[in-house]
């Protein structure tokens, strides 16, 4: 009886994972247009609720975890709370609960991934890889059949194909989507597999996940690629013998993608490391720096707990609020929407927002992932673990220079952290 409420409960918390994965890798949008509330982000938080409920309310045999990693639990306690202190200042509430339930799901999804069994998540990252197929898919079509997008948009969440659409303006592509961060887990699935099909497949994405890291002209897409490249030699010793073909073969993948999307686009990534040559560059670049020094006054105006998780755009002068507005042109898309609500830096975020209690929080969780992630790193062997932590630190690479504050982040961010530190708690 009590093993097969033991395959049942595994078989549904699975599902509603798998469920919760998939739909994490596609465009947010709605099951019925109609109806708000079926947005693709709601399954999947709802998703993630239950899947938490039924691991740790339904379980017989009740979990170690909470009787080890004391020193984990106890920072992520501590900076979970200086996140909700950040209340206590706010002048949005709506946008600090908005900001708020995202971490409180997140954090959920790390405690139910923390407690899944090995070959579970072997499952979920299998599923997680193949839903990147799907992200692609979507990502292409977009950029070259905007005649099929047209089709389904009654379906697509309308905020996020307002910043999808303000940033295409701009001749810029999904610059959030992190794929790129994968590229070491790909190589690895390329090179282990003995299935022809897939390994043209995930050779294939591969290739794709290049090509958009160069038309996307997100400069931090590139540096994360760049880092997953670096990481992806250093990991896999095979890959070594072949430094200089595959050096080779990168350069011609890189000069081949830029042809063609100097062709479609009129420039690619390497056109925004040229800030000399381009004045709008500069422009971007002293905004950047303007918000950064914006984030920096609110929190030292708000030393403790911030100015609250969402209200940095709330605490801008009015000059600045207006400077980050747009409004597209044209149909029902004419409504103006907020463009910058974060530093875009992750430090100088969650001081603005969280004070200094809520930075410092952060940064000794960060160094204590830090101080666990180098021994397996340096270790022989473990090289699931050390895929998984160059992909978290490529997530964390795109936080530090982009806003991070959503939903789209912190699900990836801390999904992948769940499965380092399972990893790390079955091998003390």
């Amino acid at each position: 009886m009590f093993k097969m409420l033991y395959k049942i409960k595994r078989r549904v918390y699975l599902l509603l994972l798998t469920v919760a994965i998939v739909l994490m890798k596609l465009p947010p949008f709605y099951f019925i247009p109609s109806l708000e509330k079926s947005n693709s982000f709601n399954i999947i938080r709802l998703c993630i609720i239950v899947s938490f409920f039924i691991l740790f309310f339904l379980n017989r045999n009740k979990s170690n975890i909470f009787k080890r990693k004391y020193t984990l639990h106890l920072l992520l306690v501590i900076y979970f709370a200086s996140q909700s202190a950040s209340i206590m200042h706010v002048i949005n509430l709506g946008s600090f609960l908005n900001v708020y339930k995202d971490l409180v799901l997140s954090l959920l999804l790390f405690f139910t991934i923390l407690n899944v069994q090995k070959d579970d998540f072997h499952i979920l990252i299998g599923v997680f890889l193949i839903s990147s197929v799907g992200g692609l898919f979507y990502q292409y079509i977009y950029i070259f059949a905007q005649h099929i997008i047209d089709i389904f948009r009654p379906f697509l969440n309308i905020t996020a194909m307002q910043f999808v659409e303000y940033q295409s303006s701009r001749r810029r592509y999904f610059g959030d989507t992190m794929d790129e961060a994968l590229i070491p887990m790909l190589l690895n699935a390329a090179m282990t597999t003995k299935n022809i099909f897939l390994k043209f497949t995930y050779a294939l994405m591969l290739i794709a996940i290049l090509f958009l890291v160069i038309l996307s002209s997100w400069r931090t897409k590139f540096i994360i690629c760049l880092y997953s490249i670096l990481m992806s030699f250093f990991i896999f010793k095979t890959l070594r013998k072949y430094t200089l073909a595959l050096g080779a073969l990168l350069i011609l993948i890189f000069t081949i993608s830029s042809a063609i999307t100097l062709v479609i686009v009129g420039q690619n990534v390497y056109d925004r490391f040229l800030v000399e040559d381009k004045p709008n560059e500069v422009i971007i670049q002293n905004s950047r720096i303007s918000y950064l020094m914006s984030a920096f006054q609110m929190g030292k105006e708000h030393i403790v707990s911030g100015v609250g998780l969402g209200n940095y755009y709330d605490n801008l002068s009015n000059a600045e609020k207006i400077a980050n507005q747009y409004s597209p042109a044209g149909g029902g898309m004419n409504k103006k929407f907020i463009v910058i609500d974060d530093p875009h830096n992750i430090f100088f975020g969650l001081f603005a927002t969280t004070g200094i209690i809520g930075l410092l929080s952060f940064v000794g969780l960060l160094s204590y992932f830090i101080f666990t992630d180098i021994p397996f790193i340096l270790k022989k062997g473990f090289m699931d673990i050390k895929i998984y932590i160059s992909i978290f630190w490529g997530y964390f690479i795109f936080a530090f220079f982009n806003p991070w504050m959503y939903f789209s982040f912190f699900i990836p961010f801390w999904f992948f952290r769940g499965i380092i530190e399972n990893i790390k708690l079955n091998n003390d």
